[in-house]
């Protein structure tokens, strides 16, 4: 009698400074846009977890925040130490850089896999940006490899989903033996509440500008599924009532295209039609658990 075909499983984490791609790559390998993209910094504010399985294996993949030295607050500190601890606890972990441009936050990102034991991968995003430049490509291979040994370096555009196919062969590869933890059809261990309150919190940071956006917490206070329809009650909690006015904005014209543009993304995501009422209210919330 045959053996049976061993199995991989593992947890992977993206790492790298704000803006390189990290969303937009853990949504194409996921195949579904469960991370919010926006051109902010700091869009991801929490790990974001996805399962990503077929024949071969099965692994959890971590979308943690940029790490960045440019925010000094607090809250921006602690989205640091997301990144870190996500890349201490994972089995393989990818550094992700945006083409062929190297910050102080590039740096910084990187130190956090220094002391990380297990194989590391580079994923160069938007490479098909610099098509026309293969010796400019060659010399940034180059100095990464000088700058920290990685098992694979691969060369990816994450927004068109070039590489990502070798980029998932590569990692299947380097996870562990081991049992799938998940059936095939399960993509997140997040709650419906939580991935609902993310998107409308994506809008948030679309619509708004400076500052205005990271304080605002959303948080779903109730989801009605029928045959016709799926009723979603939501909050946006700010901390001041200034704040408030301009999230709500003239006539209410601010708040309306928040909820629109959340309304259209979470008829997506549960393929259904969605009717959606938001309020915004001063204060903190006092239990988000389950969002």
């Amino acid at each position: 009698m045959l053996e049976p075909k061993k199995t991989r499983f593992g947890y992977v984490a993206l790492v790298g400074r704000p803006n390189v791609g990290k969303s937009t790559l853990f949504n194409h390998l996921l195949g579904q846009a469960l991370s919010i993209v926006t051109r902010k910094a700091q869009t991801t504010q929490s790990m974001i977890m996805g399962i990503c399985s077929d024949e071969h294996g099965q692994y959890v993949l971590l979308d943690t925040p940029g790490v960045q030295q440019r925010f000094v607050k607090r809250r921006f500190q602690s989205l640091n130490r997301i990144a870190n601890q996500a890349a201490f606890e994972a089995d393989v972990a990818i550094f992700v850089t945006g083409g062929l441009s190297w910050k102080e936050d590039d740096q910084k990102a990187l130190a956090s896999l220094s002391d990380f034991k297990g194989p590391r991968f580079c994923v160069i995003n938007k490479w098909d940006h610099y098509a026309d430049k293969p010796e400019k490509q060659m010399q940034f291979v180059q100095k990464l490899q000088e700058k920290m040994f990685f098992d694979q370096i691969i060369l990816t555009s994450a927004k068109s989903g070039l590489g990502v196919d070798v980029l998932h062969a590569h990692l299947l590869e380097a996870l562990p033996e081991g049992e799938r933890q998940y059936d095939d059809d399960v993509l997140t261990e997040h709650s419906e509440h939580f991935i609902l309150a993310e998107i409308l919190r994506g809008q948030c940071l679309l619509f708004l500008h400076e500052e205005i956006p990271y304080h605002c917490i959303t948080q779903i206070e109730s989801v009605a599924h029928t045959d016709q329809h799926t009723l979603i009650q939501a909050l946006i909690w700010v901390p001041t009532s200034a704040k408030k006015t301009v999230l709500i904005g003239k006539q209410g014209k601010k708040l309306e295209s928040i909820g629109q543009a959340a309304r259209k993304e979470m008829e997506v995501f549960l393929d259904n039609k969605v009717v959606l009422k938001t309020w915004v209210k001063v204060g903190q919330p006092e239990d988000v658990s389950k969002t």
